[in-house]
């Protein structure tokens, strides 16, 4: 008996030192530079990132392909990891029957658009981890998201005993699943004839209320997302049509927001989304995009309404992302995870003791404002920082600020989560959006200063003959994609507008001259996801819906639109005309998720007034110009003409003018704010 114990003890002993001597020896991660495939570096499974090395050993091999995707602040992403991917009996039955491959999902959305769509098409769900199965040639079989151990076993088993023993089947499959996403994926026809009316605008709208949450603000549903590009283009509409409830919507929706425990009342910044719709309990990530967009919205909407609310988000989400999301350089981060010390949102949540100990006489009022209780406000006896507003009061806030300090001070000695610092153009220039944006609502010079920065970098690293990165880490190249084309124009065009360096307009230009080339469908006039002579995937793409982020498509689209006026090409003004005829329909039917093209389509049926401000003291009136929020304006202005066409003979000696002009038709100039904004009338 002694001697069965100590073989069944040698025998546990051998199987542990192996799989320690597993994890320990490291995995073809090990010179990645993304966070996300670093985590799993040291996994016993035999992860590769996706590459030809990967893809010919299965090929070699003749094994199916596991395509495992995430991102490093992605919660279940660590919880798979941890229950599976960590496992070293899980791990050598992937590494015996197949070839697993790691992709950062924001590194790579090329490879994650197309097994996204694979997975809609067999569960019409979303969501990330996303494991596809795969034969050796990247063609999809099947798609799943989170599983337990014991399940995502069971499905391995299923589908390598398939290959084996019923391979046609496997292989039909395959083809049918890849034909469904190349139908959906992108459109190569000319469009149809549209003419272009604010009925279609109006239309849009009326389909939209029905899924506006007249309670809580944003749209009916949970988990809810924030979703500011359809809420940026309402601001828009609202100021075309007049229609006071629609601001009073998209007011609903930002003080809801703002107030509840999606944002950070410490730190400032917000979370992804919330779990419930009344945006209480949040998945605790916080994406440098959401922060960028959310901030822009806010901008544009305290220049609308003068909410002291508003103006205290900007300043302390922009603190937020100066704080935790800047590298050195001045660029911008991606994110912050949800986890820390094992555990989900653990570094934001309090218990009302560790309040009382800490504030003392002061932590009832504060306990109070801020709805902490005993019991806690979410799980047991945790309690998240949330305010409604029924019961926000702008004097209680300010005479809480040291509080709040006390509270973020004591937060900081705690482990924090980690950060994803990865350096993405598309991000960045979101950001880089949102610091201009903040500029003319706060006039802060510090964030244009970090703005101009942040593009310049940007810029350095684009080569005419090789475009633009994607991400500047560690030397790692992988070439860009639309988004980062079309988000980087915009940013670039946003930079111009509030400071009338005609620089940041010819960058852009320089973008959106190397996308016409590379990255458009002629026959159409859209662009595809990925440059035309770098597509190496089973399918192709077209970004045509808004989702989290705006359609690159409806961003192209745009930045195409202003050049066509800023450089007066006719060609720009066509090719808008060309891609919005693809998207009516969708328009009509699913406004909410193509409201990024709404806002192009706005200014066909209402062309913008065209706004020069000519002078020594043009930065002095234009700042004082953007106090109030005006979208249908483009506007145009320095110090002398420029090389502009429509700038030419404006400026009189010794005066400061502002021209206000509608299809290029001017009145008289004028020299006070109040007299040309009367003109725009």
């Amino acid at each position: 008996m002694q001697n069965f114990c100590i073989s069944v003890l040698f025998i546990i002993i051998s199987h542990y030192a192996l799989a320690q001597s597993e994890k320990a020896k490291g995995n073809q991660l090990l010179n990645e530079s993304s966070p996300y495939l670093l985590q799993h570096a040291y996994n016993p499974v035999n992860w590769y990132p996706w590459g030809e090395i990967a893809l010919e050993k299965a090929k070699k091999e003749d094994k199916l392909l596991i395509i495992s995707i995430g991102y490093a602040a992605c919660h279940w992403c660590h919880v798979m990891e941890e229950e599976s991917f960590q496992d070293t009996a899980t791990a050598r039955f992937m590494n015996e029957h197949f070839v697993a491959i790691k992709v950062d999902r924001e590194e790579r959305p090329d490879i994650d658009k197309i097994y996204m769509d694979a997975f809609r098409l067999i569960s019409e769900s979303t969501g990330w981890p996303l494991n596809a199965i795969a034969l050796p040639n990247g063609k999809p079989i099947y798609a799943v998201s989170y599983l337990p151990k014991d399940q995502w076993l069971k499905t391995l088993d299923i589908f390598s005993k398939g290959y084996r023993d019923k391979r046609e089947q496997i292989e039909k499959q395959a083809e049918m699943l890849t034909e469904g996403i190349q139908k959906f994926a992108f459109t190569t026809e000319k469009p149809p004839v549209q003419k272009f009316e604010m009925d279609m605008l109006n239309k849009m709208f009326t389909n939209m209320q029905q899924y506006f949450d007249t309670n809580y603000g944003g749209f009916k549903g949970a988990p809810k997302f924030p979703r500011p590009t359809a809420f940026h283009y309402l601001l828009e509409y609202y100021h075309a049509t007049k229609d006071i409830a629609i601001l009073e919507t998209v007011e609903n929706t930002l003080d809801h927001i703002a107030l509840g425990g999606i944002y950070d009342h410490l730190g400032g910044g917000f979370a992804r989304y919330t779990v419930d719709e009344a945006w209480k309990v949040p998945h605790f990530e916080k994406m440098l995009y959401d922060n960028a967009m959310l901030v822009s919205l806010y901008a544009d909407a305290y220049r609308l309404t003068k909410k002291e609310l508003y103006r205290q988000v900007i300043k302390e989400s922009l603190a937020f992302v100066q704080r935790e999301l800047t590298d050195g350089s001045g660029l911008f981060y991606s994110a912050v995870s949800a986890d820390s010390e094992g555990e989900e949102g653990r570094f934001y949540v309090w218990q009302q003791s560790e309040i009382e100990k800490l504030l003392q006489e002061e932590s009832k009022a504060f306990c109070d404002y801020y709805h902490i209780e005993k019991k806690g406000n979410w799980e047991e006896g945790k309690n998240i920082l949330q305010l409604s507003p029924d019961n926000y009061q702008t004097e209680v806030t300010v005479s809480l600020q040291p509080v709040r300090e006390k509270l973020f001070k004591e937060r900081e000695n705690r482990e924090k989560p980690e950060v994803d610092n990865k350096l993405l153009t598309s991000w960045n220039s979101l950001m880089i959006h949102a610091f201009s944006n903040a500029y003319r609502a706060l006039g802060n010079t510090a964030y244009l200063e970090i703005a101009e920065n942040n593009a310049s970098l940007l810029m350095q690293h684009f080569q005419q003959d090789e475009g633009l990165l994607r991400n500047y880490k560690q030397g790692k190249k992988i070439p860009a994609f639309l988004d980062d084309y079309a988000y980087l124009a915009k940013a670039l065009i946003a930079l111009y507008q509030v400071t009338f360096n005609e620089k940041y307009l010819n960058w852009a230009m320089t973008i959106t001259t190397y996308t016409l080339e590379h990255f458009q469908d002629e026959n159409s006039g859209l662009f595809f996801y990925t440059e035309k002579n770098k597509q190496g995937l089973v399918s192709q793409k077209m970004e045509l819906a808004d989702n989290v982020l705006p359609a690159s498509n409806a961003v192209m689209c745009k930045n195409l639109q202003l050049l066509g006026w800023y450089y007066e090409r006719k060609d720009f003004h066509e090719i808008t005309e060309k891609m919005i005829s693809h998207i009516i329909p969708a328009l009509l039917k699913d406004g909410n998720f193509y409201a990024s093209w709404a806002s192009s389509l706005l200014w066909l049926v209402k062309e913008p007034y065209e706004v020069a401000i000519v002078g020594e003291n043009y930065q002095k009136i234009r700042r004082n110009w953007d106090k109030e929020y005006l979208p249908n304006i483009l506007i145009f202005g320095g110090d002398k003409e420029g090389d502009l066409s429509f700038m030419q003979y404006k400026l009189i000696e010794g005066e400061t003018n502002i021209y206000v002009c509608h299809r290029k038709i001017c009145q008289r100039p004028v020299q006070e704010i109040a007299l040309a904004k009367k003109l725009l009338k």
